[in-house]
């Protein structure tokens, strides 16, 4: 397999190996390695994965990256050894699914690439016969999880940082009663804290002697092994060829979501709400989950503001690169924002607002308005105002035909993506008396 290669996305550091960058965690200058491309696989390859269990699924999709970095034998050992517990695929109804990702032995979706991780990373620490520290922020799950991967590695020291007070008894448990290679650290503050503090530690100098390397979300050797579940789901729940929509609950920026432009007709809905249970599932229209999203607003008065590259949304606007991949692939392909080659680099792209983006922006603006002036839950004011004569504005909707002013109350609507009463009195929404 042709060696995959990886670039910073504040694009200030030199393009690394699969390798290095799982070795080094963060790239030098503070930014995330992002592959150049992402290895496809066909549909009827993914079709027959069907029969085949999850470690040789993990085999088939993560031999594509690496190249150079890891003999197929040693690659499947390690596939056979983090991977050996089920995955179950639960039915809900009406052919949608509950993927169980809490089948490992921290209970944590994350168990899928702290295993891989620790596996692979104590391979290479063999074969240079150094030694090396993970260093790692957590708010319960991930530190649970790399700890349980990774203790008793030769030559790995696991220092987990924790906020204390905001992890479970039981999460605290699994961290805290290892021993051997596995430290762990209580922080008096928040979980945002611990990752400042291990950031720092990445571009710290005076830590330069010490090697290095994060099993957070910061590494790609977190993300990389968990978009294996994508094509594993769609093997066992669709045809060859037929698209499918993933739901996740969007909290979670660590998961591999940006993996599943490479499995062909995939459609994520970040949106989607599962409960903690795991007992119920919903979608939001498919309209609302490419405008109806804060990331979707931050994107798109970015490019209005002039960003115009990866670089300036990931770091100007402070968005998870996963994140930031999908939200431009949506504003793009509605019609948004546009792509133009960058003068930068060839296999550079430049996103730049359309007309559909200027109209946009003044709907997001004004309902954050309406929001400061009726959600009960914020004290935020804004006000939006005509540049030229400094007068508030407000949103008005007309009829197209007569010019009246209309209310929520005097429109009927006839939707094919909302599900609406049939009930004749509330469903025609008859005009009330002195409205138009």
């Amino acid at each position: 397999m042709e060696p995959v290669i990886l670039d910073s996305t504040n694009e200030q550091s030199p393009p690394v190996g699969l390798r290095e960058a799982l070795l080094r965690g963060q790239a030098p200058d503070r930014g995330l390695y992002w592959p150049r491309r992402f290895p496809p696989l066909s549909p009827e390859e993914i079709a027959a994965f069907a029969g085949l269990p999850y470690w040789r699924i993990a085999w088939e999709v993560l031999r594509r990256y690496m190249g150079g970095v890891l003999d197929a034998e040693a690659l499947e050992t390690v596939c056979r050894e983090a991977y050996d517990f089920d995955v179950p695929l639960e039915p809900v109804c009406n052919r949608i699914y509950v993927m169980r990702l809490d089948r490992g032995p921290s209970a944590s979706f994350k168990d899928f690439a702290a295993r891989w991780m620790a596996r692979v990373i104590g391979r290479f620490v063999r074969e240079e016969g150094g030694e090396l520290t993970i260093l790692t922020a957590t708010s319960g799950d991930t530190g649970s999880a790399v700890a349980s991967a990774f203790h008793d590695v030769p030559g790995i020291r696991v220092i987990v940082l924790f906020p204390v007070g905001e992890v479970s008894e039981r999460q605290r448990r699994q961290m805290t009663t290892l021993r051997g290679n596995i430290r762990t650290l209580a922080v008096g503050g928040k979980f945002d804290d611990c990752q400042a503090m291990v950031k720092r530690a990445f571009s710290d100098s005076a830590l330069e002697a010490i090697p290095l390397t994060s099993a957070n979300s910061i590494n790609i050797g977190r993300l990389l092994p968990q978009s294996v579940y994508y094509f594993y789901a769609a093997s066992r729940v669709a045809a060859c060829g037929e698209p499918v929509v993933f739901g996740e609950v969007d909290v979670e920026w660590g998961d591999a979501g940006g993996w599943a432009v490479s499995l062909p007709g995939a459609r994520r809905r970040p949106h989607a709400r599962v409960s903690p249970s795991g007992s119920r599932v919903w979608f939001t229209p498919e309209v609302f989950a490419v405008v109806g999203n804060r990331w979707s607003l931050a994107v798109v008065i970015g490019a209005l503001w002039g960003m115009r590259r990866f670089r300036d949304f990931h770091i100007g606007l402070a968005i998870p690169p996963a994140v930031l991949t999908d939200r431009l692939h949506l504003l793009t392909e509605a019609g948004i924002l546009a792509t133009t080659p960058s003068s930068a680099r060839a296999d550079w792209w430049d996103y730049r607002p359309t007309p559909r983006a200027q109209e946009l922006a003044l709907f997001f603006l004004l309902a954050l308005g309406w929001a400061a002036r009726w959600w009960p839950h914020t004290r935020e004011v804004l006000t939006v105002t005509h540049r030229r004569c400094a007068a508030p504005l407000r949103l008005v909707l007309t009829c197209a035909a007569c010019g009246a002013a209309v209310t929520g109350a005097s429109v009927r609507v006839d939707s094919t993506i909302i599900p609406l009463p049939h009930h004749s009195a509330a469903a025609s929404a008859s005009p009330t008396p002195g409205e138009s």
